[in-house]
């Protein structure tokens, strides 16, 4: 089974993935990595792949072993990262458009971007500090389960806020995130690692929250589900990686971003396929 996603629909869908509700988007004090000297030749053409998104369920492929880490290994101290959300449910996720951590320090265009390839909008919008993996079929899949979202790495839980409303959408006629009314408050877990790194997992499905704070989780705990809760156009996670140092990192590797992945296993460039891992062990 293949389904369609179209350029009009990607391009709503960044109307509210714009600015996404984060408690760390907003500190002022907060940078993002690799912001600096960036060339503008690193802009390229749209070039969007097949627009034809694959269920790779039904392919019966097994990720980590279609996958060939193509990207050196972090130095020693930094984490490696599994991909946030359960394989099983990886057939119900986007792999073709990621809306990754933008690179370009040019503020104040909501379309002016550039993510770790250098890739321009609809790949990012303008800073945006973290990665959103985009639920297809937006809230029918939500309400038939939607799908599970995981640690990326072993801690303990920091932060946590859940019980709002978690059907947030585009406003056409406004061009910007409606709650229908109800406050615009993301349900989110915040995730301390024992290297002092923090990741944040947003705009989860309300009353879908399983961890506790001060919970110890390992690699893979479940935390909740997918949803669009917060300042969000359309049910997606909202996955955020930064340092003891309040530093925000892209866990991809390329041409604008570092050039070694946070991944456990990033996808080599030059393919349709964004997603990487979700093996909780390095290769």
């Amino acid at each position: 089974m293949r389904s369609f996603i179209s350029l009009l629909s990607l391009v709503s869908c960044c109307i509210g993935l714009y600015a996404c509700e984060s408690q760390t988007q907003a500190t002022a004090d907060q940078t993002i990595l690799g912001t600096d000297g960036l060339d503008s030749s690193a802009y390229r053409d749209l070039g969007l792949v097949d627009q034809t998104v694959t269920n790779h369920q039904d392919q019966g492929l097994n990720q980590d072993q279609a996958l060939d880490r193509n990207y050196p290994l972090p130095p020693d101290g930094y984490p490696l990262f599994a991909l946030p959300i359960f394989n099983d449910d990886l057939s119900s996720i986007n792999h073709e458009v990621v809306f990754g951590v933008d690179h370009d320090p040019t503020e104040g265009q909501r379309i002016r971007c550039e993510d770790y390839m250098g890739r321009i909008f609809p790949y990012c919008y303008d800073g945006h500090l973290g990665s959103d993996f985009i639920l297809l079929g937006g809230f029918e899949t939500m309400d038939q389960g939607s799908a599970r979202v995981q640690s990326a790495l072993a801690g303990v839980v920091i932060d946590i806020e859940d019980g709002h409303y978690d059907r947030c959408h585009a406003d056409a006629l406004t061009a910007d995130v409606s709650c229908d009314g109800y406050p615009m408050q993301a349900n989110y877990v915040t995730i301390e690692h024992d290297n002092g790194w923090i990741t944040d997992y947003y705009h989860l499905k309300s009353g879908s929250i399983t961890v506790n704070i001060g919970e110890r989780v390992n690699c893979g705990t479940l935390l909740g589900l997918i949803g669009s809760s917060g300042y969000s156009s359309a049910p997606h996670l909202h996955f955020e990686v930064s340092d003891r140092y309040n530093v925000v990192w892209d866990p991809f590797a390329g041409p604008s971003s570092q050039e070694f992945s946070l991944w456990n296993n990033q996808p080599s460039s030059g393919t349709s396929e964004s997603l990487p891992s979700t093996s909780c062990s390095s290769p």
